[in-house]
Formats: C-alpha cells, sequence, structure tokens
C-alpha cells in the first residue's frame, strides 16, 4: 500500500498523469466530495491532464498516512501548486483508498476546493 502510494505521490510531482493512474487497478473509481460524482479511471486520467495542465508545479506536502485495520489507506496531505501564470495555491485533501490486488481499487476524496476555483475564476 505504502510502497503505491509513495509511486503516485511521485507521479503527482511529475504531472505525470498515466503515472498516476498506472497505481490504479483496471476496475478503479475515484470520488470527490465536490461535485459526488463516481470517475472510471479514463475520467480521471482527463481530469488529472487537465489539471496537469494549467500547472507549472504540482505537490503533495505535509503528508500524513494511516493504514486501518481494514487494509484502507488514510492519507492527509496539501496540494501545494503553481499555475502557468505563477500564481501559486494549497489545497487540503483527505483521501481514503481502498486496494484490491496490489493497486487501488476506489478512491474517496476530500477537500474544498473553492480557493483553488476562485483563484482560477475570480469572485462570484
Amino acid at each position: 500500500m505504502l510502497t503505491v502510494a509513495e509511486r503516485f505521490t511521485q507521479a503527482f510531482s511529475n504531472r505525470d498523469a498515466a503515472g498516476f493512474v498506472s497505481t490504479y487497478g483496471p476496475d478503479a473509481t475515484v470520488w470527490h466530495n465536490d461535485d459526488r460524482i463516481v470517475q472510471a479511471r479514463e475520467e480521471n486520467l482527463a481530469k488529472l491532464q487537465g489539471f496537469f495542465s494549467i500547472c507549472s508545479a504540482v505537490e503533495y506536502r505535509n503528508i500524513e498516512r494511516d493504514v486501518t485495520d481494514a487494509g484502507t489507506l488514510v492519507q492527509q496531505h496539501v496540494v501545494w501548486g503553481r499555475l502557468n501564470d505563477g500564481r501559486e495555491f494549497e489545497v487540503p485533501v483527505c483521501m481514503i483508498i481502498k486496494f484490491k490486488d496490489g493497486l487501488i481499487h476506489h478512491i474517496a476524496e476530500y477537500c474544498d476546493p473553492a480557493p483553488f476555483h476562485q483563484l482560477l475564476h475570480g469572485a462570484d
């Protein structure tokens, strides 16, 4: 589990969407609390590619990981990034990650993306 977590953390920092998604099993899903949509692997790949395309740098900071007795990984971190225009952002995130056959089976991601969206789109 922790080896897979390190792989997706490194892929994220490298803005490598395909490398990130390579830690997913074939039937993996990702749920985000802000839109409550469950994404299949390919949908999440497209979302990551779009996100990486507007950032010149991204990384997980202040990573804390705990493995539960049920074999679930809980990871808290701050997504730090720099947009292509130089503006920086930070978004605290908690992910609950379930595994199957050594790969990620499901991620439930909790964050408040409003500050990031406001940076992109200005005040509504």
